[in-house]
């Protein structure tokens, strides 16, 4: 696809994104996490989740295919965006994951993202023009410790639950949302391992290489979220 610029790909650590995350105007009580095992943590908090896996010049050309004859998915329930800067799938995933949990309601006044949702041009226009948040992301990416090798594309999408009960894949090469099972259990996007095995399985064409990272939020501020 066609991209109106071009970002520096950032390094697949959750530390990284979470630092991201806050520059960006998400309040410190939420972070990302590695997932070592989904299928043990499967009972615990996750708000959403971060897949990053390899895909070649092939992946991309058959999910260009696949979405250039899918109906879209239109719903009010998903906040989307598509990806219009090369290599910002990291920040794209990052921004899904924000936008469609309650971290939203944590976005500090008047900061980036803030102003981005809250912009009259949009917020993919807003992230394209952002001499702010270009800044942000660069600094987020040199505090990478490992070189990103130039042979493997890795790409990030995100998994988030949603009220109406389903789990959604956001990925911002796709034309819209992608509907990839239940969730039936709000802030336990884990809870159905054999699904998760499933999806991890299509990303990875049965390979292994696929790394997870979990939203997740302070636990007394998840439990009063939860009883409000």
């Amino acid at each position: 696809m066609k991209y109106v610029k071009r970002f520096e790909p950032i390094e697949s650590d959750p530390q990284i994104l979470t630092q991201l995350m806050h520059r960006l105007g998400v309040q410190e009580t939420f972070w990302f996490d590695d997932v070592l095992d989904y299928k043990e943590e499967s009972h615990q908090p996750a708000l959403a989740l971060i897949a990053i896996f390899p895909e070649s010049q092939n992946d991309e050309l058959e999910k260009a295919i696949v979405e250039a004859k899918r109906t879209p998915t239109i719903t009010d329930n998903i906040k989307f965006l598509r990806q219009t800067i090369d290599n910002s799938c990291g920040l794209i995933a990052v921004l899904h994951c924000v936008l469609n949990t309650i971290a939203a309601s944590s976005i500090r006044h008047n900061s980036i993202l803030y102003n981005a949702i809250r912009s009259d041009k949009g917020i993919t226009t807003f992230l394209e023009e952002s001499t702010e948040l270009e800044v942000e992301y660069q600094s987020a990416v040199e505090s990478g410790e490992t070189e990103i090798p130039d042979d493997i594309k890795y790409h990030y999408v995100a998994l988030v639950g949603c009220h109406d009960h389903n789990l959604y894949e956001l990925d911002g090469e796709r034309s819209s949302p992608l509907i990839r099972g239940s969730s039936l259990k709000p802030g336990y996007i884990l809870n159905e391992s054999e699904q998760m095995a499933r999806i991890i399985d299509s990303f990875t064409h049965g390979g292994i290489d696929c790394s997870l990272y979990k939203l997740r939020q302070s636990v007394g501020q998840y439990n009063m979220e939860m009883q409000g």
